[in-house]
């Protein structure tokens, strides 16, 4: 398999910032579209039904489009008990991990007199994409659902593509019912993210939108920043493995195929100390790609965006520490494995400054955080960690500052207050100070 292996040293930042989308293309996915937004901000539930035909092939009417409550419920009760089991140990977590995010509204004195607090309010209706058609992911229905319902969100609405016979997949339904999520719409593309952003006749406008979705959906999400909130910009998938001198090549190798069997987009980098390590991996990668289900999509996703950098030095050199930094907060990954002894990764992890969510030791694997470890599996891709965080309880939250003085307060800050107002031209600001000062 003809996995890139360079050295670490001659790889320039562009070389790693791993774009993976053909511009020409990207540019006829925008021009789509814009046209698709247009048509919904103007046509409402036709154009989302003419969409819906086009491009999922099933004819609905308004009245087909939302899920009625007892198939969510008959959804669940037709799923395997372990399966469901598995999803509330999941959801479990999730809620655990994003409920310690919230803290409690606060106010501190900042002149004698004058007291700035910060209070938090939810928003108060989001939407969640849950993507189908090839894959079926019912996690992703709890990492976006479960934040939205710990922060007090009141209402929570799903939308999904139909399948051909113009249900939604079972599991799909089962994860919502456990996620608690009572209002599902059967559509999905770009239109969806449209109808949820300006609202229908049928579809809820919501205040953001979250979850993972292709191309067109993500190039919506963007276009349509601003109409409302959204997470963060979505790409293909993608892992980032630093593997210590002892690390085992299977498990590296494993981990990057779990990665890359996603689709034939995703990316799977490691950083390695030798290229003796590098081929061992590699040669891990071909047997076990034989014996995997996705052998197709993995052939194809890491000849294409596989890339295994040496440093050419051990976690026992003096500049380990430093180069690999350097190398992963260039990437900044979705997802960074430090496959590492306890001693190095410990003193890697503070100048580790971008990565969407970080796992540390060999006995992390990226799957705990992609199911049950209770952090969120919603990350930025593409560099984008460089600005962007994972999805998080504060994404659905406003911070609403409160100011409170008193008469003494107001006399303490009144002379500040003036000063700057009238330096800036705006009387009336300082008027409004001063005047209460003289009363």
């Amino acid at each position: 398999m003809n996995i890139k292996i360079k050295p670490a040293s001659s790889i320039t930042p562009a070389e790693l910032s791993r774009a993976t989308t053909d511009d020409s293309r990207m540019a006829d996915v925008r021009k789509s579209v814009i046209s698709i937004i247009d048509a919904v901000r103007q046509r409402h539930d036709a154009a989302v039904l003419e969409f819906t035909q086009k491009f999922d092939g099933v004819e609905f009417t308004p009245a087909d489009l939302k899920v009625p409550e007892s198939q969510i419920a008959a959804a669940l009760a037709s799923v395997d008990a372990s399966v469901v089991q598995a999803l509330k140990t999941a959801k479990a977590n999730i809620e655990k991990f994003h409920a310690n995010q919230l803290r409690p509204d606060w106010e501190i004195e900042t002149t004698k007199g004058v007291t700035a607090g910060l209070i938090t309010r939810p928003l108060d209706t989001v939407g969640i994409y849950v993507p189908g058609g090839k894959a079926f992911y019912p996690s992703t229905v709890l990492m976006c659902a479960v934040p939205a319902i710990v922060a007090g969100v009141r209402r929570v609405v799903m939308v999904t593509p139909p399948k051909k016979d113009k249900s939604i997949e079972p599991i799909v339904l089962a994860s919502a019912s456990i996620a608690g999520i009572k209002e599902i719409y059967k559509i999905g593309g770009a239109q969806a993210i449209a109808a949820l952003a300006f609202g229908t006749e049928t579809i809820p406008k919501v205040e953001a939108i979250v979850g993972p979705g292709n191309a067109y959906v993500s190039t919506a999400k963007q276009l349509l920043q601003g109409q409302v909130l959204i997470d963060s910009p979505a790409g293909p998938s993608e892992v980032l493995i630093v593997a210590g001198e002892n690390a085992s090549p299977k498990l590296v190798a494993l981990d990057m195929c779990a990665q890359a069997e996603h689709d034939q987009d995703a990316v799977a980098m490691a950083v390695v100390t030798s290229d003796a390590q590098a081929r061992e991996i590699v040669t891990e990668i071909e047997k076990l790609v034989k014996t995997l289900d996705r052998k197709d999509i993995l052939n194809v996703s890491l000849e294409k965006n596989g890339l295994i950098v040496v440093l050419g030095k051990t976690t026992k050199d003096a500049s380990f520490i430093v180069e690999t930094a350097r190398v992963v907060n260039t990437i900044a990954p979705e997802h960074l494995h430090l496959n590492l002894d306890v001693v190095t990764a410990k003193k890697l992890l503070p100048m580790i400054t971008n990565a969407g969510a970080i796992f540390v030791g060999e006995t992390s694997p990226v799957a705990l955080g992609d199911y049950a470890s209770g952090t969120n599996h919603v990350l930025p891709t593409n560099g984008m960690a460089k600005r962007y965080s994972a999805l998080n309880t504060w994404n659905f939250l406003k911070m609403i500052p409160v100011t409170t003085a008193s008469k003494l307060g107001l006399k303490n800050l009144s002379k500040t207050v003036s000063t700057l107002a009238r330096f800036e031209k705006l009387d009336a600001h300082a008027r409004s100070v001063e005047d209460r000062v003289k009363e």
